[in-house]
């Protein structure tokens, strides 16, 4: 079974700031990210979850992301969804489909939601997040 710790992850030139990231160590330097980073990405080419990476030590005991050694095969989404729904049921139930799909989702500052779905899956989590806001929205509306 593979380790998974965690780790605080830099970028290069992020003013030293640092991101706790749960991680699965692969070999030396280098890991598969168990969830998608908030605070150390990268505008434009983007870490995700099931990314490997490679990222050195550095003397203050973070790591310095290097580079990508290899992308995760999943497709990605994110989006930023409405508070309502992030505290209805349906949120939940977002999550249990794309777990049932074979995916894994994370959420973030109560608004910030990504899903990764296997690229073989006819899953659309673009619609079923649509189907589970109108939800959500109709159920405050009758509340």
């Amino acid at each position: 079974m593979a380790e998974s710790i965690q780790i605080q992850l830099r970028l290069l030139g992020d003013d030293g700031v640092t991101e706790g990231a749960y991680v699965e160590v692969v070999g030396p330097d280098t890991f598969r990210l168990e969830d998608t980073p908030i605070w150390a990405n990268r505008e434009g080419d983007p870490l995700h979850a099931g990314d490997v990476i490679e990222a050195r030590q550095l003397p203050d005991g973070a790591r310095l992301f290097v580079r990508v050694v290899e992308r995760s095969p999943m497709r990605h989404y994110s989006w930023v969804v409405p508070r309502i729904f992030v505290e209805s049921p349906e949120y939940r139930r977002f999550g249990v489909a794309v777990e049932a799909a074979g995916g894994q989702w994370q959420g973030a500052f109560g608004g910030v939601l990504w899903a990764h779905v296997p690229p073989e899956s006819a899953f659309d989590p673009d619609a079923e997040l649509a189907a589970r806001i109108a939800a959500a929205t109709a159920g405050e509306a009758d509340a």
